[in-house]
């Protein structure tokens, strides 16, 4: 039988990568040239170890060390010319230089120098790196591929080392931009971000017995990852099985991005549910309010009417209609009904099923139920804008892969809105589902929205303006009995 297996190859290719002599650029160059390509990497100082190398994977016919201080977006030039006159083409560049200055420096006390020195390496010499790597890709005429190394620090920030996530966070924004820009001509970019990896620049923290504990803390697969195992991710982003990437941040951390967003993201939405009253929210057992309805059709209002409602957690609804509240709305569980002078029938199935989605992605049941349930994934997307207010966004996914997105005001920490997407039974494709929250009043010790927005769409379809509410009211379960189903559509 036939060896089985996936061949990752990059035969024929012409790679640069920098800061290849040692670490996880030495192990990008020996892994490319494992897989085929002729390989021409960059050195500093340590030219021993970078001829080793160079010799070790194929000698000066497959694999080139080249002295170069790049420090400068005008340094790499020299190199990308290098490359080209040794082996005629460059199709892959991988920058994976930089310098992480291994003691903390607070802000104030960091000097202009090192802030220069560091964004020169790992931001000015990238840019000339990119530069010049995408003019000779674009004369050849044959697409490329373009990976630059950037760090979880790009994407979380690093307390006292804000010139190294500064200087990480840009090579994402510029990987994005460029992904977009370069598509027409078949030049893939994209960004492998590694956490903790055992190389030389990181062993002073990861031998200091107090660091190494408060940073393997961080990392759920509790330890550092290995020079190859960044190498290797590296090498499939340029192999025809990621032909449909760019753009794309890969995280090779051990999860620690993941665990740390998750943290953020709880620590926002425990701050919310602070604001929200807390445990007096979190035990809420009914409520009994009343209020004005408005109901929109392609932005105009359609009707408008009163109503009284009571619910009862988890998942019971009563509500009475028009003033003399002859029209008697009954949810329980998944069941609806109608009753009237008529008597009680089935509610309407297309009505039951949105109200059932609106309750299943509600504020309540994500909070109270979604958060405490094995599975949920929380994800921090960071400060935004939502209704010309400050906020931050976090994503809440269940274990079915549901998820509702939550736009905290910054000031209040109260919700702005909720947004939620579902798919279209009838058309098959997506909907979006959006709640906006306005108007909050403290009602015994619960910070409530007497109004709500709710759009399908992007289309306003209803405006809710509560006029009085009130809560644990110990509601009996009768109120939610709905009898035989007995309507009778002849009586008058």
């Amino acid at each position: 039988m036939p060896d089985r297996g996936i061949l990752l190859s990059l035969e024929n290719r012409v790679a640069v990568v920098t800061g290849g002599s040692r670490g996880i650029g030495a192990a990008i160059v020996r892994m490319f040239a494992q897989a085929g390509a002729r390989v021409l990497f960059n050195y500093q100082r340590a030219k021993a170890e970078a001829d080793k190398l160079a010799e070790e994977c194929g000698g000066s016919k497959q694999c080139v060390a080249v002295a170069a201080d790049l420090s400068s977006s005008q340094a790499a030039g020299a190199l990308l010319q290098a490359a080209v006159e040794g082996f005629g083409k460059v199709d892959i560049v991988v920058g994976n230089h930089g310098v992480w200055p291994p003691q903390d420096a607070p802000v104030d006390q960091m000097s202009d120098q090192q802030w220069r020195s560091t964004l020169a390496i790992n931001l000015d010499s990238v840019f000339g790196l990119v530069k010049h790597g995408v003019a000779q890709m674009k004369k050849q005429g044959s697409g490329g591929h373009v990976i630059l190394i950037s760090s979880t620090a790009g994407q979380r920030g690093e307390a006292f080392h804000c010139d190294y996530a500064a200087s990480k966070g840009a090579i994402i924004s510029m990987v994005k931009g460029l992904s977009t820009e370069l598509a027409r001509d078949r030049i893939y970019v994209n960004c492998v971000a590694p956490g903790w990896v055992e190389t030389d620049m990181a062993a002073p923290a990861l031998h200091d017995p107090e660091i190494s504990k408060r940073v393997f803390a961080t990392i759920p697969l509790g330890r550092a990852g290995k020079p190859e195992e960044i190498a290797a991710t590296v090498l499939f982003l340029c192999t025809p099985h990621a032909g449909f990437i760019t753009g794309e941040v890969v995280n090779v951390n051990g999860g620690a991005v993941l665990a740390a967003n998750q943290r953020k993201a709880r620590a926002v939405l425990d701050q919310m549910i602070a604001a929200l009253g807390g445990q007096a929210y979190l035990n809420l057992q009914d409520s009994k309010s009343e209020a004005r309805y408005g109901n929109f059709y392609h932005g105009a209002v359609n009707e408008t009417a009163l109503y009284f409602r009571f619910w009862q957690w988890p998942d019971k609804e009563r509500l009475e209609l028009t003033k003399s509240r002859d029209i008697i709305i009954l949810r329980v569980g998944d069941k609806g009904y109608e009753k009237t002078f008529r008597g009680t029938k089935l509610e309407d199935p297309e009505a039951l099923r949105k109200y059932l989605l609106r309750r299943d992605h509600s504020l309540a049941v994500v909070l109270r139920q979604w958060l405490s349930a094995p599975g949920t994934a929380l994800l921090y997307d960071g400060p935004t804008i939502a209704e010309n207010r400050a906020a931050e966004k976090v994503t809440i996914m269940n274990s079915q892969n549901d998820a509702v997105t939550l736009f905290i005001a910054a000031d209040t920490r109260l919700p702005i809105k909720k947004v939620f997407y579902v798919r279209n039974p009838l058309y098959k494709d997506g909907d979006e589902e959006v709640e906006v929250f306005d108007n909050w009043k403290v009602v015994q010790g619960v910070s409530t929205p007497y109004n709500t927005l709710s759009t399908h769409n992007g289309e306003m379809i209803s405006q809710v303006y509560t006029l009085a509410i009130s809560y644990n009211n110990r509601l009996e379960s009768s109120m939610f009995y709905p009898g035989p189903v007995n309507f009778d559509p002849s009586k008058r």
